[in-house]
């Protein structure tokens, strides 16, 4: 297996036994085993359980400004958004927002890192504190800057 199919394995492995027992749960023995490799064969890949991680943090990151962008929505840039926003009906705006909805609930991948997450803000206050800015604070601060976008270019009024 070549270095970088294992370290995607060890990822997706990682991924679906913290969804389902938890960060803490889960042993650096146990992704090893799962993946079909000893845990020190683990250790070449990724130095430690935690940086196997913030690699599954950084990987869905990735994998969903790749996959939301598909779509023409891009939660990390308002500008780009806004654009789009601003040539489209609203039927087209509606099922562009209803695609990333269903994506975000039925892309499995996805559904496991946010079933993770849910699990582990309870446990971990850093990992609550990631939570809440990737899935909250983000969020918020997206939408408000469309707003603001809107107010400072009339579009809606600021009463």
């Amino acid at each position: 297996m070549k270095q970088e199919d294992t370290k995607e394995k060890i990822i997706d492995k990682a991924l679906e036994l913290f969804s389902i027992n938890g960060y803490e749960a889960v042993s650096v023995n146990e992704i090893a085993k799962a993946v079909g490799i000893r845990a020190s064969s683990l250790y070449n890949h990724y130095p430690s359980k935690q940086a196997i991680f913030d690699a599954i943090v950084e990987s869905i990151a990735k994998q969903y400004e790749v996959d939301t962008g598909k779509i023409d929505i891009h939660v990390e840039n308002v500008n780009k958004d806004v654009a789009i926003f601003n040539k489209i009906s609203e039927e087209e705006l509606f099922k562009k927002v209803y695609q990333i909805f269903e994506y975000s609930l039925h892309n499995e991948t996805i559904a496991r890192f946010r079933h993770m997450m849910s699990i582990e803000q309870f446990r971990s206050p850093s990992l609550s504190a990631l939570y809440s800015k990737r899935y909250v604070d983000r969020l918020v601060e997206y939408h408000a800057n469309i707003f603001k976008y809107l107010i400072a270019n009339k579009e809606i009024i600021n009463e």
